[in-house]
């Protein structure tokens, strides 16, 4: 019996791709597969049977899985076949001759995934029979969490959105709206009362701020009212049902906003009262950086203009002669050319200036 375990140090050392159950334990049965056999243990002890804990070959480059199986008594492979690309599809659906995989286990008892940590090289096509590398069912393949190279069963992070204030903390009223209520804590305080501290309201997708409140005394929301979008103008200026909302925090002490890292999803038209999902005016909404949901108070760098072409401009001597901005082709990446620009000119020789 031969059990296999890491030799090399640059094994370790590998950045591991690691894979979420059961997301992405899909995979398509295609007309071209070869089976693997061999026992795993899971740091020392035998895979768990009847379909408890489950074993998967994914192809590292594309992301795909190419197969699953489970495991019988002993930590036995049971039904790992993995498939081959069905050159008769235009998706890249399974293994190609020369193409390397990965062996990954799902450990039930931890919900995890365990990526181990040597590739595979041998597959080929055996219309369903075993592979004559992967022939030996007493090999022993050892799983465990030495390399960087589990999931933790945790969700992955979400990327929140930051936001700029005051900047972007302007909104629309709208004859439509709804009021939040609650309380806050920065950092394990109470928001800050008087008008230092804001909290304000944002539809994701589309960026917009739908409204801004303060707090009063103790960190309670004061004036957060939420608009709908006014559907007698054409601009996106508001909630619509079935949007979800987040909440975001203008911390003054620390010159920050801190993004609140959850949704909201009920906000519905009161006609300016209390939503009433939102009606509980002693919940408390902890605010902290903890999730990369934070905009430090810095000023984002701005990329100069560039003029990219210019009118031919000429006029006979003595005669005055107009430039506007439309007289330039400029691209800027963060403003708008020619609406947020001015043209100046500036003194030299041979020519006066009128009108500056």
């Amino acid at each position: 019996m031969g059990i296999h375990t890491l030799q090399a140090q640059d094994h370790f050392n590998r950045d591991w791709p690691t894979y979420v159950y059961p997301d992405a334990f899909s995979f398509v049965t295609t007309p071209l597969s070869g089976a693997f056999l061999g026992q795993v243990t899971i740091d020392g002890i035998p895979a768990e049977d009847d379909g408890v804990d489950i074993i998967a070959a994914f192809e590292p480059v594309s992301g795909i899985c190419v197969g699953t199986g489970t495991f019988v008594s002993g930590g036995n492979i049971f039904g790992l076949n993995i498939y081959g690309d069905d050159s008769t599809t235009p998706e890249d659906d399974g293994m190609n001759p020369g193409e390397n995989f990965l062996l990954v286990v799902y450990d039930a008892s931890a919900n995890r995934t365990i990526t181990y940590t040597q590739e595979f090289d041998q597959w080929s096509n055996q219309n369903g029979a075993v592979i004559p590398a992967y022939s030996d069912w007493q090999a022993v393949y050892e799983f465990n969490c030495s390399a960087d190279n589990c999931w933790d069963g945790g969700v992955p992070p979400v990327d929140w959105p930051t936001y700029v204030y005051p900047d972007v903390f302007s909104f629309v009223t709208t004859p439509l709206s709804g009021a939040f209520l609650g309380q806050v804590t920065i950092d394990g305080f109470q928001a800050e009362d008087d008008g230092v501290d804001i909290i304000a309201a944002f539809e994701p997708v589309s960026g917009i701020c739908v409204g801004t409140g303060e707090f009063t005394s103790g960190g309670n929301i004061y004036g957060l009212n939420i608009y709908g979008d006014d559907s007698t103008t054409p601009e996106d200026d508001g909630m619509n049902p079935g949007e979800n909302f987040l909440l975001v925090v203008y911390d003054a002490s620390a010159n920050r906003t801190i993004t609140y890292t959850q949704e909201f999803d009920q906000w519905s038209n009161q006609n300016g009262a209390v939503i009433p999902a939102y009606s509980d005016w002693q919940a408390v909404y902890e605010f902290n950086c903890s999730a990369d949901n934070c905009w430090d108070g810095s000023v984002s760098e701005n990329d100069a203009p560039e003029i990219t072409g210019q009118a031919e401009l000429f006029t006979p001597e003595d005669m005055p002669l107009t430039i506007t901005l439309g007289d330039l082709s400029v691209e800027d990446v963060d403003n708008t050319y020619p609406d947020d620009f001015t043209l100046t000119v500036l003194e030299g020789d041979n020519y006066t200036i009128e009108g500056g």
